[in-house]
């Protein structure tokens, strides 16, 4: 906190004349406050007027009205907001110190499932909830990852960031599926001669014929 010192000199001239016979010589209070995005300002509710007799009394501060889009924004920040001391007539100001929102949410990604040899596609992106109640779409930043981890059936998952976030995607690589199966349709022989049956077939899978 900074604390504000307003010292006012024991003129006529610049003295409230309601507190001219009483010389106010300085009014304190914290003149600079952080508050998290999203999150509205605590001013001071109150300034310590000192008079010259050295006697001591709190008065509150009336604080201007101040668009809340100040302290929303979702990177840090900081404005400046006005008021005045009540029945003083003395102007105030505070420094409001804004930190950058942080995320507080990222939605779960729904689970890929891939035929072995296929390539893997990840999401560029992922829905994001902020702190300051913003929500947006953010680049996944993906892990390298072996592509062998393509050739096999079996579960694994990547890593990917979103600024100082991991975000995780499971992946589940599965056999090809077989969408036909050709063999010769007529096989010749001689009489008394063994026929010869095909030993192999072409089979064609989802992600590729062999």
């Amino acid at each position: 906190m900074r604390k504000i010192f307003i010292v006012l000199l024991m003129s006529l001239f610049f003295i409230s004349p309601v507190y001219a016979d009483n010389h106010v010589v300085n009014v304190s209070y914290d003149g600079e406050v952080t508050t998290a995005s999203g999150e509205a300002p605590s001013l001071p509710l109150k300034a310590k007027v000192t008079f010259y007799d050295g006697s001591e009394k709190e008065y509150n501060i009336d604080w201007n009205t101040f668009d809340e889009s100040l302290y929303k924004t979702r990177n840090a920040s900081q404005f400046t907001v006005t008021g005045t001391i009540a029945d003083l007539q003395v102007t105030t100001s505070c420094i409001v110190n804004v930190e950058a929102a942080k995320i507080t949410h990222i939605d779960d990604l729904a689970n890929k499932t891939v035929t072995i040899g296929e390539a893997l596609s990840l999401p560029a992106t992922a829905s994001v909830t902020w702190s300051n109640g913003d929500q947006s779409n953010e680049i996944i930043r993906w892990d390298n990852y072996d592509d062998n981890a393509l050739k096999y059936v079996h579960t694994f998952s990547l890593n990917g960031h979103i600024y100082d976030q991991t975000i995780t995607q499971t992946v589940h690589v599965k056999y090809a599926s077989v969408t036909s199966v050709s063999v010769p349709a007529v096989v010749y022989t001689t009489t008394g001669v063994e026929a010869q049956l095909p030993q192999y077939a072409t089979v064609s899978y989802s992600n590729k014929t062999s």
